[in-house]
Formats: C-alpha cells, structure tokens, sequence
C-alpha cells in the first residue's frame, strides 16, 4: 500500500485520475453484478432443489451440496426467500428464511401469511455458493444458483415424491377439486399450470361390491404409527388430518400411497410413511382376500 502511494505522488495528476479510474472498474463490474444477482433472487419465494435441510446449507459450483445432506419435505424445506446476497472471491453467501407451507381449507399457502402464523419466527436459513473462475461474476453465480433452486424451465409437479403427485398435479391444473395453490405461487419458477391427473390413474379398479354385501368384508386395519406430529408443527400449535387413498393388497400390504386432502406444515409426508408401513386385514368375498382400494383418514393432533 506504501509503495502504491509513492507511485501515485511521483505521477502527473492526470495519469493518477487515469489510473484510479482503471483499478475502480473492477469494484463497478462486481457491484453492478450484484445488483442483477440480488434482482433475480433476493426477496422473492424460490424452490430449493432436493428439499434439503437444516439451517446452513453449502454447495460447490456445480450446484452439488458439501458435506452431509438431509432431503426434507417440501411444504417445510422446498421454499426459501432470500434477504441479503453478498459476494466476496468468488464465494456467495445469501442469508433469509425458509417458507413453511401449510394447506388451509385445501388452500397451499405460506404459514407465514396465516393468522396462525404471523407471530411466529420463520427458520433462518444461510446458503454458501462456490463460483467457478470461469466467466464474470453474474454468469457464474446465475449458473451456480440456478443448480440450487428452480427455474422457469422445471416442473415442481414433477419433483415431489409419488404421494403427493395427485395432490401437487390437481393443485396445478387449476381443476378446482381437491388441492389447490394459492395465487401467490404462481410466479414462483418451477410452477405452472399443466394438465389435471385423475385420481385413479394407474390404481387397480374395486371389484363389484357394495358394503353390506353378503360375504363381503373390508380392509381391517392391524398396525399403524400415528406419532405424526412434529415438534415444530407443535410448538405452532398447528394440527390436523390428513385424508389418503391407498390400495391394500390380498396380504394386507399397502401401496399406491396417495395424499388427497392435506394439512402441510410437514405432516403429511409423516402420516404417509406411516401408511405405507402400516398393516392390515385385507377385504375378502366369501373369505377369499383381495385386493381393495379405500380412502382413509390419519390424524396429526397428537
């Protein structure tokens, strides 16, 4: 730094003027970077990639995760809004909350913007990006971070796991039946409105029965963990039920898990692992099991 100011005295003034003005273009180059990195993703709801979780997350240029990773749900840890964005050698480092999802009245919307709450402190989250050296600082951190979260060309409803790709597919065809997204979401990258999936697509179909039906007996249920409810949901004091289809094969053995009414908050992909470990007593006709599909119920209040 000495040696920069005995050089800088020993210069004509004009030549000092040229030369700050060369050394300043970098830190213009790197603010006006920023500001179009901020622009794009600072301060707006954005779709996390894999769901992952935890409250520090870090990734390398690629956009792979450092370190252990744990997947979570994503009406917990799918949605993120970011608060600052700050760049230093190539290192980004962005700071905000995660946005906890919950499902009012067959309603998605953010916890946040319900009267439940309003009072209460969103998880914070920090996120740390590797950037490659390669190309200026806004092309490097618009790839790096378009590998952390969604863009315009991904589809949500494509990355949510099979028990809640009805629920995330009916939400997204604006088909007014069982789930919906509030408006919100909508300009969220990753979301768009597609064509509707009915509910029995791909499940075997009843065989012809009525209850009552002489020599006709439904599913019994066996075993079943109902300890759904998390202690982030309690401490919310948030609850509820979760409705379900499932098939229930001749040996008792659940599949084709699929949520139809939910509640959010994290709870639904609980009860649904613990349906799909559940067992039961298939449906028989005159004692003879079969396969059934029935809808059922599992309540997170507990």
């Amino acid at each position: 730094m000495r040696a920069m100011r005995d050089l800088l005295r020993r210069l004509p003034e004009a030549a000092v003027f040229l030369l700050s003005s060369f050394l300043a273009v970098p830190a213009i180059c790197q603010t006006a970077d920023l500001e179009h990195i901020r622009d794009q993703y600072q301060g707006k709801p954005l779709v996390l990639r894999s769901f992952y979780s935890g409250d520090s997350l870090r990734y390398d240029s690629s956009g792979s995760p450092l370190g252990e990773s744990t997947t979570g749900d994503w009406t917990t840890d799918g949605f993120v809004r970011l608060n600052d964005i700050s760049i230093s050698d190539r290192h980004l480092t962005a700071t905000g909350v995660r946005l906890i999802v919950i499902s009012h009245e067959n309603v998605f919307q953010f916890f946040a913007r319900h009267s439940l709450g309003r009072h209460q402190r969103p998880p914070n989250l920090r996120i740390e990006v590797e950037l490659s050296p390669d190309g200026t600082l806004a092309q490097s951190a618009d790839i790096a971070l378009s590998k952390v979260f969604l863009t315009t060309r991904d589809s949500f409803r494509d990355l949510v796991p099979d028990y809640w790709r009805y629920c995330v597919r009916d939400a997204l065809s604006d088909s007014d039946e069982d789930c919906h997204f509030a408006k919100d979401f909508m300009p969220i990258p990753g979301f768009a409105i597609g064509e509707r999936q009915g509910l029995w697509e791909g499940v075997p179909k009843n065989p012809p029965f009525r209850l009552g039906m002489p020599g006709f007996s439904a599913p019994q249920l066996i075993s079943l963990d109902r300890a759904c409810l998390t202690d982030a949901a309690r401490k919310a004091e948030y609850r509820g039920v979760v409705d379900f289809q499932v098939v229930i094969d001749g040996e008792g053995h659940p599949s084709n898990v699929r949520i139809i009414s939910p509640i959010g908050f994290g709870l639904d992909a609980r009860a649904a692992h613990a349906l799909e470990n559940s067992r039961w007593k298939p449906a028989e006709i005159d004692g003879k099991p079969i396969t059934m599909v029935l809808t059922t119920e599992i309540d997170c209040i507990k």
